[in-house]
């Protein structure tokens, strides 16, 4: 790659396994007596990897420079400002939302590049769960229509979780966090199909949970401090009462459903907070996930001003009909905290 004429030269004389070797052996023993002077390996090996790494020919990719070809780079990227793109969405929005992604995409080649640097790997990176590698497992998640044109919404929900911190972590425990998020985002979005299309997916139990991977230990994990600091305060009258049960198991903790459901209402509001405060507002919120549906179709789309034309409450189910209807209770769902439907 870096040598591509002597590489050439030295194969057709057959010397090139013999000048490999030449210079493997030369830094292997030059690297063991500098280490025999205090010297870790690290730092012996870059004192004398010059004699593998020869500087490269003309023209040719540096080693100690990142290269990037640029063809396959703005066809990913046009692929990027494609999705991205909305009507009125302008360069600046789009190459932040863009680098951020491809920040997310770098992070493990990274942490590969520190350990192999440094001998160790880092200590509590900071990670931030990317699109891309949640996108099969929202597929499942969110799965509501056909086509699945709910993808497009879920994405932009996901970088506005993304802008609040909802979907970085460090530790294992919050990580299981940042996919409860994601089920629960989905869950959300189901309600919201219930309520405004009258597609029955609204239930915790239609979410398909088990693609996200989740370990039952971390789950129980993390409902029990909770659970526990009830106890020391007490069981409440509501729960003493002859005859009545909470939803442990005959060891006293929760079992996995309980602390899936405990968890999932936990981060239910931050996410209603983000997803608000992201897409600006109750009612751009209701616009965005109203037109879902024809998402892939812009011919069917209603315009903002179109979605949320104002309507007297007292006429609307008998002039507007059904669906102006279900609009009304849904974008009150979404105004009222977007609260468990089930």
């Amino acid at each position: 790659m870096f040598l591509p004429k002597m590489y050439n030269r030295l194969q057709a004389q057959g010397k090139l396994d013999e000048r490999a070797r030449s210079a493997a052996h030369l830094t292997a023993v030059e690297m063991s007596e500098l280490m025999e002077d205090g010297f870790s390996e690290e730092e012996a090996w870059r004192a004398f990897r010059q004699h593998i790494f020869l500087p490269s020919e003309d023209e040719q990719p540096d080693p100690w420079t990142l290269n990037f070809d640029p063809d396959p780079i703005i066809q990913a990227l046009t692929g990027l400002c494609s999705h991205y793109y909305d009507e009125g969405t302008d360069y600046a929005t789009w190459a932040e939302a863009v680098r951020e992604d491809i920040a997310e995409e770098f992070t493990p080649y990274l942490e590969k590049a520190w350990e192999a640097a440094t001998g160790s790997p880092p200590e509590n990176p900071k990670r931030t769960m990317s699109w891309n590698e949640i996108r099969n497992a929202a597929r499942a998640i969110f799965k509501v229509w056909v086509d699945q044109p709910e993808m497009k919404w879920a994405k932009r929900a996901w970088l506005h979780l993304r802008a609040k911190g909802l979907t970085s972590y460090r530790t294992d425990a919050e990580r299981t966090m940042v996919l409860v998020r994601l089920g629960t985002l989905g869950l959300m979005y189901r309600e919201f199909c219930e309520i405004a299309f009258d597609e029955d997916q609204g239930s915790f139990e239609w979410v398909e949970w088990d693609q996200l991977g989740i370990e039952s230990s971390s789950l129980l994990e993390l409902a029990r401090p909770e659970a526990d600091s009830n106890d020391e305060e007490g069981r409440t009258a509501e729960n003493s009462k002859e005859g009545e049960t909470d939803e442990r198991d005959a060891d006293g903790a929760f079992d996995t459903n309980d602390a899936l459901r405990e968890l999932s209402q936990r981060v239910r509001p931050e996410i209603y907070e983000a997803l608000k405060d992201g897409f600006g507002g109750d009612s751009i919120l209701f616009a965005s996930m109203w037109r879902t549906p024809t998402e892939c179709d812009p011919r069917q789309q209603e315009s903002n001003e179109e979605i949320l034309a104002p309507a007297d409450l007292k006429t609307i189910y008998s002039i507007f009909g059904d669906e102006t209807a279900r609009k009304l209770e849904a974008f009150q769902w979404i105004s009222e905290g977007m609260c468990q439907l089930h």
